[in-house]
């Protein structure tokens, strides 16, 4: 694992709970937080959370996911949930 891999991982793994609910966060979660609001936040969010401050369907929030996994974004694991280095 890269340096950067390895930073990336540690960061993910100290944000443990959503600023909105307090539940457990996934690293997509962390990862579409940074899509949506800013790439440079250290507050995240759960799905649910992000669903109700951007008015749409947790369902659509997941196609998101999935999308930007297809297109290669760096915030998101791949297929077999490796962490990809920034």
């Amino acid at each position: 694992m890269s340096r950067t891999a390895a930073a990336f991982c540690a960061a993910a793994s100290s944000v443990a709970d959503c600023a909105g609910c307090g539940c457990a966060l996934t690293a997509d979660e962390v990862g579409l937080t940074k899509k949506l609001i800013n790439r440079g936040t250290d507050t995240f969010y759960c799905v649910t959370c992000l669903s109700a401050m951007f008015k749409v369907g947790e369902p659509l929030l997941y196609e998101k996911i999935e999308q930007f996994r297809a297109q290669g974004c760096m915030l998101f694991a791949g297929p077999d949930d490796e962490v990809r280095a920034l």
